[in-house]
């Protein structure tokens, strides 16, 4: 699920596919999308913004990806929202597609977990490193805006990756090692020793623990996923298991997006606190 290019690939073979770059509500997206594996056809979102679908929709709807919702931010829009996003992206269930993007893959692993609740992820990876390591190897980067052809993307609804602040509650209530509440924080907001962002109170979820996102990296200038072992070791001692709730969280569900991610990269059926 993670792609790992080999030294000096090309952006334009078939399985380098670089995808994504999503900042919050407003959408500044650069796709390559393969439908069928045998054609790429790069794509700007903010180009697809002057197709005619997006000219006959109401402008707000036709670019926002994640809204603030009770005032909780970064919360899914509608799904009719999102399927017209992709859709006018060039998405297609027959694409490949890979996401990347700046800051570590973290606006990626959001668009990731945003495809996986369309029930539309089969065919989605990141792309190991993300921009950063891309640049670092002094890979080619093209400033073309493509256009984007609109396509067909039949969405299936995952609501069930979705935990409610209700459920969330009654998991933590639950014995310890029946189910892994995954807080994507850092260190010190886990423990309570320094204050998220607009988080009025310090500490953590009972139960829950803390797995900080930029931990599973194996560092800033070498921004690629640890060895698959060592994650799984990691998991584990956040009382991970096969069969077993998981659920992710952080502060608005940016960095718990990127715990989903490698969650689901290490096989496990994980779902997201929708209220972080």
């Amino acid at each position: 699920m993670a792609y790992k290019p080999q030294a000096g690939a090309q952006m334009a073979a078939p399985n380098v596919i670089p995808m994504a770059d999503i900042m919050l509500v407003l959408l500044i997206i650069f796709m390559v999308v393969t439908p069928l594996l045998t054609k790429d056809i790069p794509v700007d979102l903010a180009s697809a913004q002057n197709s005619r679908d997006m000219q006959d929709a109401d402008k707000d709807d036709a670019i926002v990806v994640a809204v603030t919702r009770d005032g909780i931010p970064n919360e899914l829009p509608p799904v009719e929202t999102l399927q017209h996003v992709f859709e006018a992206a060039g998405v297609s269930n027959s694409s490949r597609v890979v996401l990347y993007g700046e800051r570590l893959n973290l606006f990626a692993a959001r668009a990731y977990f945003t495809l996986d609740y369309l029930g539309v992820a089969a065919r989605v990876a990141l792309l190991d490193g993300g921009l950063e390591k891309w640049t670092a190897e002094r890979r080619p980067l093209s400033t073309e805006m493509p256009q984007a052809k609109t396509t067909t993307l039949v969405v299936s609804p995952r609501p069930e990756i979705l935990v409610d602040t209700k459920t969330m509650r009654d998991f933590s209530q639950k014995k310890p090692g029946s189910v892994a509440l995954v807080d994507a924080r850092p260190t010190k907001e886990f423990t309570g020793e320094q204050l998220s962002e607009d988080v009025a109170k310090a500490g953590h979820i009972p139960g829950a623990k803390g797995l900080f996102w930029m931990d599973m990296l194996v560092s800033r200038q070498n921004p690629v996923l640890k060895p698959e072992p060592e994650l799984r070791r990691m998991y584990e001692q956040a009382h991970a298991a096969t069969g077993q709730p998981l659920v992710t969280y952080c502060r608005t569900g940016m960095q718990s997006s990127f715990d989903y991610f490698v969650a689901k990269y290490l096989g496990y059926d994980p779902s997201m606190y929708d209220g972080s």
